[in-house]
């Protein structure tokens, strides 16, 4: 969400005082309809009978800040002596120029003088407020704030100022939930982001019609603003309409091009969707690149010398992974259990932790030399932080996902730089040299689609740590005795798209035995819950065929496997971490290889599972596949029976032997930068 931003205030509310009913208030209906001329007259004939009438000279103040004349407002306010009359009035329009004017101490100086003279006139409160909030001193902020509330605990304004100050502060909307539905009833200037916060609350929440409900007032309302369209895009890939989000994510861009966080979006929903081409995608990355990367690193103008680097004859190389998701997050999971079989003979591992400090990353401190966490500083203060530490490669796992550091990266604070996990590229930067890949995800002949090099692996690009999880209770017999056949969807519901539930409705139809168990984050929404059964519906399947389980804690999570019989993939953006946990558990599935590296997921996992038979490459094989083991009970049994142990003795599930594939393959690309940093200095 970006900065809270100043605008002036015109007609405020106040409390606990009363403006006089008389000249002032009728200057304050004037300026509010732009009747300016009618004023000048007014104020003319009243300062001819008395030029040091206090309210006249105030008025004639209120018309110069309208104007924009403020430091001659300035001047006529203090001329006013107003103060006698009104203190908390007089130093609330005298800070309030100050504000204007980008003079944050004199106007806290003015709102505190106030405040003394009128502890409960509430605008002074909130304009305090403001002023520490745009200074970003929430601490100063929030107290002022709370005292404000413990004299109008439902005034919309009061409630709206603490929930900004809050979020900006803690960016943790459970914190705000007591003030946010009385600061939706604010009608101002800040109403587009008390909306932007609501939207991330009812997201957070799961409410799918709260989201779409303030998603929608903001399209409607702030049709011009890009950061309407950036939410309007996440609102629409959480529904499963990546096409639409597509758009939304452009027009963003088109409304302001270095909206950063909108190409983030227009990158990674590319990915959900087959109607986008691997040059428009190239495109949208070089875009990216030049909108937004070339611009900041104009700004500061950084570079570093690694000739001490490529000199050093240190028997272990230095390894910086750069993560916003160290944290309960699948992210973490691979990369503790690569970090504990890492050859530490020969590597040191660095990690620069971009959330907030947590069980999952302190955990991590027994393998790795070195943990900072780096959400405070900004990019060029990180990179200067990662050339100090004299990493030798550095290694991005967000891609374009939330939480990225990728200006980071932007700067070459290492001399090798690879990306790998959070995202498959191209990443649009060319100081990202590698990105980490398989001979599945990447075919040989598709690398000038990237931006960066892929490098294969021998085996899986990133194999499951299954052998960490222990004493799970597998079901290896049909769920049910009586012929029916369990199918399951336990996959993100941003991969679930219109033509996905048209595919599995058409399984459901041609196999009459079968039912479908769904369970995402999504479902404990009712609202989703029934435009994902309308959709059924809609094709002519019974809505008794359909089954909702909401969202649990992992250990649970897992034991729903034992409730089904064949796992669904979702398509075209396959599974990852939930097809690695369906193997883990013995459940067979089918998955859809697809024409670029997110789509082909599946496939590289099965192929490492020694597994192929269960890849389908093309939309009516996929169907047939499913179909045809639906109909085939002994053989769902025989997967059930055995898949488990055919995953756990494949490359798919050995993060030991993926641990040394893994540093040794940087290893040797570090001996390829160096070799060209020598050629190139002959």
């Amino acid at each position: 969400m970006q900065k809270i931003h100043r605008s002036a205030k015109v007609g405020k509310k106040f409390a606990k005082i009363q403006e006089p009913e008389n000249l002032l208030s009728d200057a304050r209906k004037l300026i509010q309809d732009g009747a300016f001329d009618e004023l000048t007259s007014l104020l003319k004939i009243k300062l001819c009978i008395n030029p040091f009438d206090k309210q006249s000279l105030l008025a004639s103040a209120l018309m110069y800040k309208a104007l924009g004349a403020v430091e001659q407002a300035i001047n006529v306010i203090k001329t006013s002596e107003y103060y006698k009359i009104c203190p908390g009035l007089y130093w609330n329009e005298l800070g309030e120029c100050y504000a204007l004017l980008h003079q944050e101490q004199e106007a806290i100086y003015c709102f505190t003088e106030g405040l003394k003279a009128h502890p409960e006139y509430l605008i002074l409160s909130i304009n305090l407020a403001f002023s520490y909030i745009r200074q970003e001193n929430f601490t100063a902020a929030i107290p002022v704030l709370e005292n404000a509330l413990a004299i109008a605990p439902t005034d919309p304004e009061v409630n709206l100022a603490l929930t900004l100050a809050i979020y900006a502060q803690t960016e943790d909307v459970s914190k705000i939930g007591t003030y946010l539905p009385y600061a939706l009833k604010a009608k101002n200037h800040k109403r587009h982001t008390i909306l932007q916060i609501a939207i991330i609350k009812a997201r957070k929440d799961q409410d799918f019609q709260l989201t779409k409900k303030y998603t929608d007032e903001m399209m409607h309302t702030y049709p011009n603003l890009d950061l309407t369209w950036f939410y309007a895009s996440d609102t629409s890939i959480q529904e499963g309409e990546p096409d639409q989000a597509i758009s939304h994510s452009k027009k963003a861009i088109q409304l302001n091009p270095s909206n950063n966080l909108a190409h983030n979006n227009l990158i990674m929903y590319s990915q959900y969707t087959e109607n986008i081409s691997d040059q428009e995608i190239l495109d949208n990355v070089h875009y990216y690149y030049e909108s937004c990367t070339k611009p900041f690193l104009e700004s500061y103008a950084q570079s570093f010398n690694f000739s001490h680097l490529f000199k050093e004859e240190s028997p272990k190389l230095r390894v910086g992974f750069v993560s916003g998701d160290i944290k309960l997050h699948p992210v973490f999971f691979w990369i503790s259990s690569l970090f504990k079989y890492a050859p530490k003979e020969s590597f040191e591992i660095y990690c620069y932790v971009n959330n907030q400090e947590n069980n999952c990353s302190e955990s991590l401190k027994s393998n790795v030399s070195k943990i900072i966490y780096v959400k405070a500083h900004s990019d060029l203060e990180l990179a200067k932080i990662i050339y100090q530490d004299h990493i030798n490669i550095l290694v991005d796992l967000s891609g374009h996902t939330a939480y990225n550091r990728l200006g980071v990266f932007a700067l070459k604070p290492a001399p090798l730089q690879v990306t790998w996990l959070g995202q498959s590229g191209p990443m649009g930067l060319p100081q990202i040299d590698y990105g980490i890949t398989d001979r599945f995800l990447i075919k040989d002949g598709e690398d000038e689609s990237y931006t960066e090099k892929p490098y294969r692996l021998p085996h899986s690009f990133a194999p499951y740590p299954a052998a960490d999880y222990e004493n799970l209770t597998i079901n290896r017999e049909l769920i049910y005795n009586d012929g029916s056949i369990v199918l399951g969807s336990l996959n993100n519901s941003i991969k679930i798209n219109k033509e996905v539930i048209r595919v599995w409705s058409l399984i459901l139809s041609k196999t009459p035995q079968s039912k479908l168990l769904f369970k995402n984050i999504n479902v404990q929404d009712l609202h989703y819950q029934a435009k994902i059964l309308q959709m059924f519906v809609d094709t002519g399947i019974e809505p008794s065929r359909i089954t909702f389980e909401l969202p649990s804690p992992k250990s649970e999570y897992l034991k729903t496997f034992n409730r089904i019989d064949i796992a669904l993939d979702p398509f075209p953006l396959t599974g990852g971490t939930t097809t690695h946990e369906t193997l883990m558990m013995s459940v067979p599935l089918i998955t859809l290889a697809g024409k670029r590296a997110p789509h082909r997921v599946g496939e590289s996992i099965l192929s490492n599972a020694n597994l192929p038979e269960l890849i389908a490459y093309s939309r009516d094989d996929y169907i047939n596949k499913i179909i045809e083991l639906i109909n085939d009970p002994v053989r769902i049994i025989n997967y059930k029976q055995t898949i488990r142990e055919i995953y756990l003795n494949s490359p798919a599930a050995d993060m030991k032997g993926f641990a040394q594939d893994f540093f040794y393959g940087l290893k040797d690309l570090w001996t390829k930068t160096k070799e060209n940093n020598d050629q190139a200095n002959k």
